[in-house]
């Protein structure tokens, strides 16, 4: 799971997804690559997510505890609001005294009438989180997480609604997408959450609309220059081509194989990043944080005259040694001549 994060408005990648979504009732959901150490050390344990005789083991649903975060305690507890920006108002207390301290001798009233400020209570809305396996590999699953409400695009309280779910679930897992409420596992499989849709070998067209489709302000000039990108990564044979979702809307990536991917920013872009080994959790990190990594973790190619030819060289070198040495990784940068 990435660090928490809370929204301060319904993100761009979920209202790009709910754009693209006809149907009136969605779901706030995400899947999530889990792998088997990360559960056995008790990291998803908050999740209800553990480990019993080397099987994963996991609830079907869960109210999120409260020590989570502020949604998860809002979510429990409801908000009270101090509505600062408008006019105090007088308001009357009301309580009962034994008389003269004595509860024997009964009660007698009191009030008080003081000047202060509105509030707004937001009742607490019990939302559960469900999860759902939907693949298992050798050393991890894929698992969809989902707030256990459906949201109804025509309700008035729908803005806020899905806003307070994005939260929830971000605050939880570190991840929020919105889908049909009918989507299939097959649209679920599609997103994990490093945030990338997979499309195979003969798909470019499809990747390149994808990635066109998300950028904002597209230029002619930038879709031409995502175009010729992707085309000529194409020309290398990767065998899977990547775009990606949510927060790694920007970017776009070719696998060469499952130990070397290339990827670069879509919208910014003036180098191409090789990555190796785990690539997938190095694909979390910002540029800047990749660039302070060893060097044995990735190569950067920037965008001159020769990068075509640089690129080309990188990936040939790479996947020779590999086909040579078995037993490797590519990731041996220093072996690689």
């Amino acid at each position: 799971m990435s660090k928490n994060i809370h929204f301060r408005r319904i993100p761009d990648h979920i209202s790009r997804e709910l754009n693209g979504i006809k149907a009136p009732f969605v779901v706030v959901s995400t899947t999530l690559k889990l792998s088997f150490d990360d559960i056995a050390r008790g990291k998803y344990r908050k999740l209800g997510i553990t480990m019993r005789d080397g099987q994963v083991s996991h609830t079907s649903s869960l109210v999120p505890y409260v020590a989570n975060g502020y949604y998860s305690k809002y979510n429990r507890y409801g908000r009270d609001i101090v509505l600062k920006h408008l006019p105090k108002v007088y308001k009357t207390y009301y309580w009962e005294t034994p008389n003269f301290g004595d509860p024997s001798k009964g009660y007698h009233g009191n009030s008080r009438t003081v000047l202060t400020w509105q509030h707004k209570f937001i009742a607490p809305r019990d939302w559960a989180l469900s999860f759902e396996i939907l693949k298992s590999g050798e050393d991890y699953v894929l698992m969809k997480v989902s707030v256990e409400t459906i949201f109804d695009r025509n309700q008035q309280s729908f803005n806020d609604d899905l806003f307070f779910a994005i939260n929830l679930l971000q605050e939880n897992v570190g991840d929020s997408h919105v889908f049909n409420a009918n989507a299939t596992t097959e649209d679920y499989l599609r997103v994990t959450m490093l945030g990338w849709e997979i499309f195979p070998p003969g798909s470019l067209d499809r990747a390149i609309e994808k990635v066109k489709s998300q950028i904002r302000n597209l230029t002619p000039e930038k879709a031409k220059r995502i175009e010729d990108r992707a085309k000529f990564m194409d020309q290398l044979k990767p065998i899977e081509t990547f775009v990606g979702l949510g927060m790694n809307s920007k970017y776009f990536g070719a696998k060469f194989r499952d130990d070397l991917v290339a990827f670069e920013n879509a919208d910014y872009g003036n180098a191409i990043y090789l990555l190796f080994g785990n690539w997938e959790e190095l694909s979390k990190k910002s540029r800047t944080e990749i660039l302070q990594r060893p060097d044995k973790d990735f190569v950067r190619i920037p965008h001159t005259r020769y990068w075509k030819l640089n690129l080309k060289s990188e990936l040939r070198r790479r996947i020779a040694y590999a086909k040579k040495h078995p037993n490797t990784t590519v990731i041996e940068k220093d072996k690689v001549k």
